[in-house]
């Protein structure tokens, strides 16, 4: 209930945002596959997953950004499946050095009839040291259930060419005697000017004594600015900063 009263103030804020824009929207929507294996066997993990974001600049300084995802995980060998999905509201203030800005959102994990809820927030910061190089920083907190989790991550992506971005980051969640962490590499390709993408990903995830290994491929399509990769992530929708990643443990 809590994921679809965000998903209706989303859908508000975009249509009054949409009224006040001083620009173009801008923006993805992706679809992807992951592959989850744990170390030493026990089956594997099939994610099928949709997103998408929004970004719609207010003036030419700042901008507010609607994003949401859905995964749906099966285990192999008719272990169950499970879904989790977030929605997202986010403002950020940019300049030609980078951009800041703050996220609120909204995550749901549900299979076998029951669902439990979390609400993020938090903080995060990408800046643009040079014009092959891109660095991020973002931190905050999951609560919900009388509980909460504290998440913070880093980010660099280095491009090769302009269509080539190749990227490295790690995430961890923490909660007092529980660390979780995961490292991840990726690339991703625009083969032509069309604004069509494709990436291949991998994630090295350490939970509760046991490592996870995810292989992921994605299709994306951007619409709006930039004409180039590089050009479509840092003047369009942010990538990663307004990200929550912790559910993916």
């Amino acid at each position: 209930m809590r994921t679809k009263l965000l998903v209706s103030a989303c859908a508000i804020a975009v249509a009054f945002a949409t009224s006040a824009m001083a620009g173009d929207p801008s923006g993805s929507i992706g679809a992807g596959y992951g592959y989850t294996d744990a170390n030493g066997g026990g089956g594997h993990l099939n994610d099928w997953n949709v997103d998408g974001s929004v970004y719609m600049p207010i003036d030419p300084k700042w901008a507010v950004q609607i994003d949401a995802n859905y995964h749906g995980l099966s285990a192999s060998g008719g272990g169950g499946s499970i879904h989790t999905d977030n929605a997202s509201a986010s403002a950020m203030w940019n300049q030609s050095w980078g951009r800041i800005g703050a996220t609120i959102g909204t995550n749901e994990i549900g299979g076998s009839g029951s669902s439990t809820t979390f609400q993020n927030y938090g903080a995060f910061g990408v800046f643009y040291p040079s014009n092959q190089l891109t660095l991020g920083a973002k931190a905050g907190q999951l609560s919900g259930s009388g509980s909460h989790l504290d998440y913070y991550g880093a980010e660099v992506i280095g491009y090769a060419t302009p269509n080539v971005a190749l990227s490295a980051s790690v995430d961890n969640v923490h909660q007092s005697g529980t660390n979780l962490t995961s490292y991840s590499v990726g690339g991703e390709w625009q083969p032509t000017a069309q604004p069509w993408t494709a990436s291949l990903t991998y994630d090295n995830s350490k939970a509760f004594g046991s490592t996870l290994n995810t292989y992921g491929i994605r299709l994306k399509w951007y619409f709006g600015a930039g004409s180039n990769l590089a050009q479509r992530q840092r003047e369009g929708a942010e990538t990663w900063g307004t990200k929550q990643t912790a559910l993916r443990f």
